[in-house]
Parts: C-alpha cells; structure tokens; sequence
C-alpha cells in the first residue's frame, strides 16, 4: 500500500511553546498611552504659565522675553488642536487641564478683552467726544477709505502717525469742512474743536517727533489731548528676525531707548491741568513692564470698554496691539473698537468719550 506525503508547504508547523494571546496587553498599551497624554497635558498648561509669567515680568526687560512678547501668540496654543480631540478618546478628565491652558492663552496671552461696557451699552447721551486714531503708515495709506471711515463714524478729534506732511489728501478734504489741523514731525491732529496750543515733543533724531500737547477748546471747556508715536520695537528685533542671535545689544539699547522716550511722554501726561485724552501708536502692548510702569495712571479705553482681541497692528502672520488711547479720571469710556482696513499696517482704533460727570 502506497503512503501519502503532502507537500511542504501544506505542512503546519507546530508551535508547542506558543504563548496564548493575553487580553491584558491591548490594555497595558492603552494606560501607557493615556499615561504619555497626560503628560502632554500638564506640560502644555505649564508653558502657557511659564509665557505668561515671562510676558508679566521679563517683557521690555530681557532680551529674550521682549523678542517673544512682539511675536505671534497664538502658536501657544498649537498644540491644543491635537490635545483637545485626544482627550475626549483618552482620558476625559484632563480636560479641565486643556481648559485651564486655553483660557490663559486666550486672556492674559492673547489679551481677549471681556468688558462689562461691551455687554451691557452705554446710556446714549448727546455729550459724547468720538476720537479716531490710526498709524497711516505714510504711503501706505488709502486715503479714500479712510475718508470713508471718517464720514460714517464722525469724529470729533482725528490722530494720526507716519502721516504725509500738509498738503495731504486727509488735510485738503477737512480744512474746507471747517476742521482745525496740525502736522507735527510725522503727528497728525485734526479737531473740530479749535487748537488752542500745541507743543511738540522731539525725538532723539529730531526729524520726527514722538508727541505733541494740544489744547482743544470745546464747549465744556479746554482738554488736554496728546497724539504720541513712541520707538519701534523693530528695530532691535531685526537681527534676531534675521537669525543673527549674537546680535542681542541692539535689542536692550533699543529697550532702554523706548523706556526713556515712554517716561518722557508719560512724566508730562501726568502733570497736565483739567482732562487728558492720549491717542496714538505706543508701540507697547499691554503687558509690556515699559507700558504698565508709565501708562498705568491712565484708564485704557480698550481694555476697560472692548470686546476681542483690538488688535490693530498686523503682519502676514500675526497681530497685536499696540496702538491705544487713554484717558484721566475725568472721562468715562461709552465704547471702544477696531475699525475696518485703511490701507496701512494698522487699523483705526475709534472711541467714545464721556464726561464722567455725566450719566
């Protein structure tokens, strides 16, 4: 009788040490996942905690702290677009954690503003001063546009930075309206107030100026109003833009130079007589120690009566602001927002003004 072989290949091979399958491996890899993410989590709550604390402290103080306080914010918060989601298949009690995280990120980073004025109004009333400010960046500036702006929000007082010299289109287009204009050094001040004085502030290279003191006439009585347009920060940053990190004295002298051209300014806001209103580009975020330690006297209208971020400088990718009005206890802020496009860098940042002795 034959005997029957089958292939090699159609034999199995057996395995007597084989291992059954263990149910608990899937769940040993999936603890150590979450394990991992929850790792994941609490160091990104402690690097927003840590930018926070740097842009509190060590903005417009250290080199490295002023180069992140002038850049883009929002890539904090790069890696919650994949923490958040993973949360919810992982390990859902973390996302208090994730939470936490956003909201320093969106408020004392980003400087979300939530103001009680914002949601709840003003109390209309005729007695209402409107001021526009915006850095038209020079050429930069549509002219049309911004005479658009103009017609549809009605300003009481415009103030401008980097601005054409007299003869502009901005200039030509009020004075036969009846408005009072002045070029300082690069300042703009229209007021449809009479100018009763103005005092000019230089700046260290004397061809352009970093403020300038109006006195406004109004039917309430004179107020104080000063247009300012402090040093760039930008010009200390370049280098380091530029990846040339050896180059950090040009980042502190600039520091120190914005510093002294900010106390300067803030020392003669602070001793005017009757109402202040300062408008302009300070080139300082709100955060900045330069901007706390001299401007803190002062109520920011934004901030005490805006809603979202104001930004009003932008790049191709990133905005801050930087540009801001203040005012003395004599005004109460009814409203303050960002306007549309001019054409600059910058967007208009417009206001309403009360007497604090109205309601």
């Amino acid at each position: 009788m034959p005997i029957a072989f089958s292939p090699w290949w159609r034999r199995r091979t057996a395995q007597p040490n084989a291992d059954p399958p263990n149910p608990q491996q899937p769940l040993r890899r999936f603890t150590r996942l979450s394990k991992i993410f929850g790792a994941f989590c609490w160091i990104q709550l402690a690097a927003v905690l840590v930018i926070w604390i740097l842009f509190r402290f060590s903005g417009d103080r250290w080199w490295l702290a002023t180069a992140l306080l002038y850049g883009p914010r929002w890539i904090w918060g790069l890696p919650l677009v994949l923490l958040m989601p993973a949360s919810l298949l992982l390990r859902r009690q973390l996302l208090w954690v994730l939470l936490l995280s956003t909201l320093i990120l969106l408020f004392p980073i980003m400087g979300f503003c939530v103001s009680s004025t914002s949601i709840r109004g003003t109390p209309a009333t005729s007695e209402v001063i409107r001021v526009l400010n915006c850095n038209v960046d020079g050429g930069s500036l549509n002219a049309p546009a911004l005479m658009k702006v103009i017609s549809e929000v009605q300003p009481d007082v415009i103030a401008g930075e980097e601005f054409p010299g007299p003869g502009d289109a901005i200039s030509s287009a009020l004075i036969p309206l009846g408005w009072h204009v002045r070029h300082d050094g690069g300042l703009f001040v229209a007021s449809r107030f009479p100018i009763v004085s103005a005092s000019p502030v230089p700046s260290l290279e004397g061809w352009r100026d970093i403020a300038v003191f109006c006195v406004l006439e109004t039917p309430a009585g004179n107020i104080n109003f000063v247009n300012v347009h402090l040093e760039t920060p930008r010009k200390g940053l370049e280098a380091l833009l530029q990846g040339r990190r050896s180059e950090i004295q040009p980042v502190i002298d600039n520091i120190a130079r914005r510093r002294h051209e900010s106390e300067q300014v803030s020392w003669q806001a602070k001793h005017l007589q009757g109402p202040v209103v300062i408008a302009g580009d300070f080139n300082l975020p709100c955060d900045s120690s330069i901007f706390r330690e001299n401007w803190s006297q002062f109520n920011d209208a934004f901030s005490s009566a805006g809603f979202g971020f104001g930004y009003t400088k932008f790049t191709r990718k990133w905005s801050i602001r930087i540009d801001h009005l203040l005012v003395d206890n004599h005004w109460r802020v009814g409203r303050c927002y960002v306007g549309p496009d001019v054409g600059s860098d910058h967007k208009p940042l417009i206001t309403e003004l009360q007497s604090a002795g109205h309601s």
